[in-house]
């Protein structure tokens, strides 16, 4: 009964760490979904690593995500792995304003990738492909 309780217990805690670590991906340009919130923020905003932004008071888009992520390294020299990414850049090529959704919670799919754009401000940014609000 107690070598019971005990494996009993053992269990529940490895089911309750696994679901406490981040989500992993791999470089690979596969199309995925995050959840999370929209967050609209001006570089005057973002830590400063000695950058100049060519327009200090426009808005960049970030998904505050509901559980952080981590990628692996990739193959290519700047695909880096990162861990605990709990907040990310969003972009879209469409040109469509993702600042609509500020202060939303969203799901938002698309193409996740190492940001190698000074505008990115994150290590991860996603290539939006749809977004759509979470309503309760």
């Amino acid at each position: 009964m107690k070598n019971s309780l005990l494996s009993l217990a053992l269990v529940s805690l490895s089911a309750f760490s696994v679901n406490a670590v981040a989500a992993c991906y791999d470089y690979n340009y596969v199309q995925i979904q995050l959840q999370g919130e929209v967050v609209l923020k001006a570089p005057t905003e973002l830590p400063k690593e000695g950058v100049t932004h060519r327009n200090p008071q426009e808005k960049h888009t970030f998904l505050k995500l509901d559980q952080p992520i981590c990628m692996a390294a990739g193959k290519n020299s700047y695909e880096s792995a990162v861990e605990n990414q709990a907040e990310i850049t969003l972009y879209t090529l469409k040109g469509a304003g993702l600042g609509q959704y500020a202060g939303k919670r969203v799901t938002v799919k698309g193409v996740l990738m190492h940001s190698f754009v000074s505008d990115a401000h994150t290590p991860l940014q996603l290539s939006v492909k749809d977004i759509d609000e979470i309503t309760k």
